[in-house]
């Protein structure tokens, strides 16, 4: 019993905070379970994706407090795997590096809007609905499902 006790604290980056015996077993047995792990990041970075769509394509409507609980499980997350709390089975370098190919969808969605722009004014002001269609739904899902399956991989190959 004490041994188990002494396994867990050393787990814990706080060892002084005063946390529940429940929550000191519920982390110890996370980080025993390297795919746990892995599920964990994989659910990260996909609400992370979801949340990063509907802010900009506006296709998914969150209410405020689930914007809000979205935003704090994220800060929340990463805090953590920049402190260690988890005994990371990703290194930093990938955390981050997979982190900035989520902010890629900001530079996708402005690229999007100056090509429309710039179609538009080589064309007189005409838009070709179809290749406009086609072109968002491209930008919109694939390249969203892209970097997605990308950073799936990573997580798994690491």
């Amino acid at each position: 019993m004490r041994e188990d006790k002494d396994e867990i604290r050393k787990y814990i980056i706080f060892d002084n905070i005063n946390k529940s015996p429940e929550i000191r077993a519920f982390i110890y047995v996370i980080k025993k379970n390297e795919v746990s792990m892995k599920l964990i990041y994989i659910i990260f970075f996909l609400i992370l994706n979801l949340y990063i769509f509907s802010h900009i394509t506006k296709k998914i409507k969150f209410s405020l407090n689930i914007q809000i609980g979205v935003i704090f499980f994220l800060i929340t997350f990463i805090l953590c795997h920049f402190l260690n709390v988890f005994d990371t089975t990703i290194s930093n370098e990938v955390f981050t590096i997979l982190l900035l190919f989520s902010g890629t969808f900001f530079i996708f969605h402005f690229g999007r809007n100056i090509t429309i722009w710039f179609t538009t004014r080589l064309n007189n002001n005409r838009k070709d609905e179809l290749l406009f269609r086609w072109f968002n739904f491209w930008v919109n899902y694939v390249i969203y499902a892209m970097i997605f399956i990308f950073q799936i991989a990573t997580l798994i190959d690491n």
